[in-house]
């Protein structure tokens, strides 16, 4: 007896396993980064290695899975080499972040906003095309097990400074972009067209019907201010996450095998003898821990505004109804069933 051939997911499916999995994949890196910080605190310094090892490895995976870089069938492919992913993810990012702004320039409803923030714009291309440099030069030269305490503390100076400069960047954001913001615009603009109109000579019925109009305008805006800050928060989060993840990556990922077994590498190292206080990296474990939690927030923001961001943006730029079409032309035409 013949067996029906399975069937090959949708697209809808194929998307809908991708969400679940980068859901979970997160899900399962925020449990092993409190794991972790568990063992650390017991001195149990080897496992906790490991388990923050895994933590970014999975948290890697996630955001790479939700950027397109990577598909679940390569999963396997990657293994403990999440900043192998890193170079595709940087230049998917790059593109991304150029799209982005391309697609703002074409709405009409945002271009009024765009001047203010043009200046800060080119400022964070420029600033991330220096950290996609920055970032691939340095991979080479800290992916290792021995790091030294300088080279420990020259990582965390690193992503300190561009935690504090994704920082400054959201909170300029924030003052052109906020929902706040967008929203004293839209007042000061309703409040501007109603005094001109007050000034202008017209007929009291039709200045009635154009205030009328005003008003109506005026509600609907607000929704694009929730949609312009969620873009903005979109992009700063993302870029909070995926530069520090990448840099967390150098300092993990080498320990993937080595705080396993012994001797798996070619450092030839004993796990249970090389993972102690005097190490760089144990000494340096809780202020990484600090850095990674900050890492995950981001990406929670992220994720958190990717889900709301459909329904915002429906609100905000609504599906105009297309006309029905017209009856095309026909030898017969039948009026209530009956032909003419």
């Amino acid at each position: 007896m013949s067996q029906t051939p399975a069937s090959h997911p949708t697209g809808a499916e194929e998307i809908a396993k991708t969400e679940e999995a980068v859901a979970s994949f997160f899900a399962i890196a925020q449990e092993d980064l409190e794991a972790s910080m568990v063992l650390y605190d017991r001195k149990l310094y080897r496992p906790s290695v490991l388990l923050f090892q895994q933590a970014v490895e999975k948290a890697v995976k996630s955001l790479a899975l939700q950027m397109g870089v990577i598909e679940l069938g390569d999963l396997k492919k990657v293994q403990h080499k999440p900043q192998e992913v890193y170079t595709g993810l940087i230049i998917k990012f790059s593109d991304g972040l150029t799209n982005i702004m391309k697609e703002c320039e074409h709405q009409r409803e945002l271009q009024p906003t765009l001047p203010p923030i043009s200046k800060d714009m080119d400022t964070l291309l420029d600033s991330f095309s220096d950290r996609k440099s920055q970032a691939l030069r340095t991979a080479a030269k800290y992916n290792k097990c021995r790091l030294l305490d300088d080279e420990v503390t020259d990582l965390l100076t690193i992503m300190h400074e561009m935690n504090q400069g994704f920082f400054d960047w959201e909170q300029s954001c924030q003052h052109y972009l906020g929902e706040k913001e967008f929203n004293g615009y839209v007042l000061k603009g309703t409040l501007a067209a109603k005094i001109i109109l007050f000034f202008m000579p017209m007929n009291p019925k039709n200045k009635s019907n154009l205030n009328n109009q005003i008003d109506e305008i005026a509600q609907q805006l607000p929704p694009i201010g929730r949609f312009i800050e969620s873009i903005s928060v979109i992009m700063t989060s993302l870029i909070a996450s995926a530069f520090p993840l990448f840099y967390l990556s150098l300092l993990s990922a080498p320990h993937a095998m080595v705080a396993r077994y012994p001797n798996a590498t070619k450092e030839n190292i004993d796990p249970s003898e090389f993972y102690t206080e005097g190490i760089p990296l144990i000494a340096n474990l809780p202020e990484i821990f600090d850095v990674t939690k900050q890492v995950f927030d981001q990406m929670e923001r992220f994720y958190s505004h990717l889900t709301y961001l459909p329904e915002i943006g429906q609100a905000a730029f609504p599906q105009k109804e297309k006309p029905s079409p017209l009856p095309k032309k026909s030898d017969h035409t039948t009026l209530g069933g009956t032909s003419l």
